[in-house]
């Protein structure tokens, strides 16, 4: 496991990360590039798909781009300065949306564990979600 702290590249990746689950959870499909690429085209912002690869993935080899993480901002329907600044965080209304997402997607997980081996204790559970959270949240 890795225990360097996260670079602000890295920390931008899980943010964006966040923002595409929460817009994919809403539109119930998946958010592909060009509706992206569309979206920063209309706000006068150039986005290419390797540039959009390497914000998504946290490249240092990314340059950093207010006027795009505005655009990005603006587009998912979050303030600037989540995207702009590392501590950040969530209007309380995502905030929400993330923790319905999360407890949504470990009911999944439970589910298909209890399929796959029999019922599945809260306390495991409970771990499992505890993990899964340190392995995804910025900045742990």
């Amino acid at each position: 496991m890795n225990s360097q702290p996260l670079t602000d590249r890295e920390v931008l990746a899980s943010k964006l990360k966040l923002l595409l689950d929460l817009e994919e959870q809403r539109s119930g499909g998946a958010l592909l590039f060009p509706r992206i690429e569309k979206a920063m085209a209309e706000r006068g912002v150039r986005l290419t798909r390797v540039r959009w690869y390497r914000l998504r993935t946290g490249s240092p080899d990314n340059k950093w781009d207010p006027h795009l993480l505005e655009s990005l901002a603006d587009f998912f329907g979050v303030p600037a300065r989540y995207l702009l600044e590392r501590e950040a965080q969530l209007p309380p209304d995502l905030q929400a949306k993330v923790e319905l997402l999360v407890a949504m997607r470990a009911a999944e997980v439970q589910g298909v564990a209890a399929r796959i081996v029999g019922e599945v204790s809260p306390e495991a559970l409970t771990e499992l979600a505890r993990l899964l959270d340190k392995h995804r949240r910025p900045g742990t």
